[in-house]
């Protein structure tokens, strides 16, 4: 079961508008266009969290970020030698692509641990469900330099039993660790570049001749914990612990039923300070189309036929074109109702990353808003 910490979700929202504001449109009689702001009421921002399994993630997070997330790995090879005498030394090599934190901090340490129980890579999203020993392997010293390679030295002893499938040894692969962690290393999972993937490599004796392996790891993960500070009047998108908002605009109120909408967009403010930005930035935000109502968020259905992605990232402002779905919900079609919208993270099962947007209840220049721009018919006056 997916742990969720749900924020209260209401629905019955009110609206506050910008006066219409005539902009020029050439000369003469035609078609006039206006302009208009919608703004939600700040009691109906909701958001709520949830875990992510990241098997599948190009990513393997180590260390801390933020006092908020604490990352380990999981790593097991599988494809051994049918034939050793003697394991002369083996190790484990990890590639890093980015680091998330300060990389002024001063490097932490990295223990490896056997791992005592099995676990499957395409569901554990919990620490708890993995036994690890608590006698160190190996360490390593990690630093917070992007494009660094790290090395685990394993106990020639422990190798052996995993290549000696007669020894009755379990392998269920290792875990890694971080120790006093001021900030979090990005490395490249198996599911990336082939050259960059976690590799064991072992060194032996065979017949008296030395020879040498590598082996591509066969599963890969990275485990969260998270102690998160979130604030009641933001909305938030996140990533590894996933975040999701809902906001929701009355469309119909004090719009012209012959107005015909040119376009709409969604205009959200980030507030940095409580952001944390993986190498892919602000603008990693896709928005849908919720088609139900339901109390509980877990409930709530996406239309992913109706959605929208961010156009622009320009200071700390993130725009998203909804033109299509704003039509829709004018037209006052009872088969497409308005039951809100969806704010969550493009590829959320692939790093950790938060994006943090100023709620309603902030000043207009920063609360959510859509911007629509439309034209209305040339009046006919009569005397």
């Amino acid at each position: 079961m997916r742990k969720l910490m749900i924020m209260p979700l209401l629905f019955a929202l009110l609206l506050a508008c910008s006066g219409d504001k005539k902009l020029p449109l050439g000369t003469g009689e035609g078609p006039q266009l206006f302009e208009k702001i919608l703004y939600s009421d700040a009691s109906q921002d909701a958001f709520y969290t949830f875990k992510n399994n990241t098997g599948s993630s190009l990513h393997l997070l180590l260390g801390q970020a933020n006092d908020e997330y604490k990352a380990r790995l999981l790593l097991s090879f599988a494809t051994f030698p049918d034939s050793v005498d003697r394991v002369e030394s083996a190790k484990i090599t990890l590639y890093s692509w980015d680091v998330l934190g300060d990389t002024a901090s001063a490097p932490f340490n990295a223990n490896v641990y056997r791992l005592l129980s099995d676990w499957t890579e395409t569901s554990i999203k919990e620490w708890n469900e993995v036994t690890a020993d608590n006698m160190p392997l190996g360490s390593a010293e990690i630093y917070p330099e992007i494009g660094d390679s790290v090395e685990f030295e394993l106990p020639v002893d422990l190798v052996e039993t995993w290549i000696d499938t007669s020894s009755g040894e379990e392998n269920f692969g290792v875990s890694i660790e971080a120790e006093n962690a001021t900030f979090m290393v990005d490395f490249y999972s198996r599911e990336a570049l082939l050259n960059q993937s976690p590799i064991l490599e072992i060194i032996y004796e065979h017949n008296g001749e030395p020879d040498t392996v590598n082996i591509l790891s066969n599963r890969d993960v990275f485990v969260i914990e998270e102690n998160l500070n979130l604030d009641d009047d933001h909305l938030y998108i996140g990533k590894g612990v996933a975040a999701r908002s809902v906001i929701r605009f009355n469309v119909l109120d004090n719009l012209d039923s012959t107005a015909t909408i040119n376009r709409a967009e969604l205009i959200l403010k980030i507030d940095d300070e409580k952001s944390l930005f993986d190498a892919m930035g602000a603008g990693n935000i896709t928005v849908m189309r919720i088609s139900n109502e339901a109390d509980d968020p877990q409930d709530l259905v996406i239309d992913s036929t109706f959605s929208g992605y961010a156009g622009s990232v320009l200071n700390d402002t993130v725009t998203v074109n909804i033109t299509s779905l704003f039509q829709m919900w004018s037209a006052n079609d009872p088969s497409f109702v308005n039951y809100g919208l969806m704010l969550q993270s493009t590829g959320e099962s692939e790093t950790i990353a938060r994006t943090a947007f100023y709620g309603s209840s902030a000043d207009s220049l920063l609360a959510p808003r859509i911007l629509i721009r439309y034209t209305l018919p040339p009046r006919e006056d009569f005397y």
